[in-house]
């Protein structure tokens, strides 16, 4: 059931693709759909007019599900990692990011030695 707050919809292939989406979109519908989804399925996002992003990875399969998706639903736009291959990639790399140490590079405060 779409939620009120639901402005768009992801469509993932797998559960890991959905469950990497999730963190990265947390106010959206994700939907895990394998290789096959019914337009049925997205009958109420349509009707709300919510965003339909096809998410799937940029591997070869992802790339022909997405192409296959598009034939179905051309007013969904591709979506694709920014830096990983797939999305479960993605999210790695952004929770890396985020727990990564910040460190603050400052000058020495030793006292220089003086020329005699």
């Amino acid at each position: 059931m779409l939620a009120d707050s639901d402005k768009s919809v992801y469509i993932s292939g797998t559960p890991l693709e959905a469950l990497s989406l999730r963190p990265i979109h947390p106010d959206s519908t994700i939907l895990a759909t394998g290789r096959f989804l019914h337009k049925n399925k997205l009958k109420p996002y349509l009707q709300t007019g919510a965003d339909i992003f096809l998410a799937k990875g940029q591997e070869q399969l992802g790339e022909e599900y997405a192409q296959y998706l598009a034939q179905h639903f051309p007013h969904a736009k591709r979506l694709t990692p920014e830096r990983g291959q797939s999305w479960h990639e993605e999210w790695l790399l952004q929770r890396e990011e985020k727990e990564r140490p910040k460190f603050l590079f400052m000058e020495s405060t030793r006292p220089k030695a003086s020329q005699l």
